[in-house]
């Protein structure tokens, strides 16, 4: 199972979560890119930067480094 079937067939939200929690968002459109990635992930802000990094490491050739992970929290916004 690959990653993206593996985070949606694990995403549960109740209704109480969803009331509870901030949704964060990230959207590739946002940064400079070379290659036009389009990508917008919403959710939980764990889930958000964990896939973020995925997509940032697996599409765009990045290396996992705290300090991507830095980058990638600080560009987080509210939905």
């Amino acid at each position: 199972m690959d990653f993206c079937n593996r985070f949606f067939y694990n995403y549960n939200f109740t209704l109480m979560d969803r009331n509870k929690s901030k949704r964060k968002v990230i959207d590739c459109r946002d940064l400079p890119d070379v290659n036009g990635c389009t990508l917008r992930i919403s959710g939980k802000e764990k889930e958000v930067l964990t896939a973020a990094i995925r997509h940032s490491v697996e599409e765009h050739g990045h290396k996992y480094t705290a300090e991507l992970k830095k980058q990638l929290k600080e560009l987080l916004k509210d939905e």
